[in-house]
């Protein structure tokens, strides 16, 4: 096992726990790797516009940066149009709407705010052709991994 950074091999601490002299960073046994392809995924784009009923904070802290720009367009979305119907001219809305968007300006802050603290900011507008790029570089960069390392 190797540490998921340095890729230098860590020392066995007790209870599953190791460590990487190199790095000064401390693992748990999952957070290993045996080669840095184990590092690359392929990433989920969702499709669901109200994820944010049942995706955890914890769950988005593990998402990359095209999975979290997935959902951020998604919530941005959901949130236009049901601001829309509670506070629009001929408000429609009921009480699940309400609540509905609560839950998704949390959901939407949440993202932000993680790719604020993961790449330094978050973007202004997200279109489905920079998704689908990001995709594409990505499952190019696995191919090769796989090519490489086999």
């Amino acid at each position: 096992m190797i540490c998921r950074y340095c890729n230098k091999k860590v020392m066995k601490l007790a209870a599953g726990q190791y460590h990487c002299a190199n790095c000064e960073l401390n693992f748990c046994e999952d957070q290993l790797i045996d080669s840095r392809s184990g590092l690359y995924r392929e990433p989920t784009v969702e499709t669901d516009p109200f994820f944010f009923q049942y995706t955890t904070t914890k769950e988005l802290l593990q998402m990359t940066y095209v999975e979290l720009l997935s959902r951020l367009k998604l919530a941005r979305g959901v949130y236009r149009e049901l601001r829309k119907k509670v506070y629009g001219h001929n408000s429609q809305a009921d009480a699940l709407d309400r609540e509905n968007l609560k839950a998704v300006t949390s959901a939407k802050l949440v993202i932000e705010n993680i790719m604020i603290e993961k790449h330094g900011y978050y973007p202004a507008s997200v279109f489905e052709s920079v998704i689908d790029k990001e995709v594409l570089k990505n499952r190019k960069q696995m191919r090769e991994v796989e090519k490489k390392h086999g």
